[in-house]
């Protein structure tokens, strides 16, 4: 599933692996994400797998990326950190209490 180059995909495989509480799988999304937002083409990734990267990193996470975050063309500055001060999700509400319970 993370080999799949599909965003939403990779981000429903998180979505159930974190109901389920498989937490070595989580962790390897999370890692997937890093590496995608991390990689030395990591602004043209971006692009194509923001949704995943944004859903599935926590806020301290993203920040650590605040310096590439701040440069890069696809985005405001600091505006993914923003959103995730304000708690917004592109994913429904309704769905989130689901993957919580």
């Amino acid at each position: 599933m993370l080999d799949s180059d599909d965003c939403i995909l990779m981000l429903m495989g998180y979505l159930y692996f974190r109901k389920f509480q498989y937490d070595d799988a989580v962790n390897e999304f999370k890692k997937k994400a890093k590496e995608l937002i991390g990689g030395s083409s990591g602004a043209d990734l971006f692009e194509g797998y923001w949704l995943f990267i944004y859903e599935v990193l926590s806020e301290s996470e993203l920040a650590s990326f605040r310096r590439w975050l701040s440069e890069s063309k696809f985005v405001n500055r600091n505006r993914w950190l923003e959103l995730k001060q304000r708690r917004i999700s592109f994913v429904k509400r309704e769905f989130w209490k689901k993957v919580r319970e």
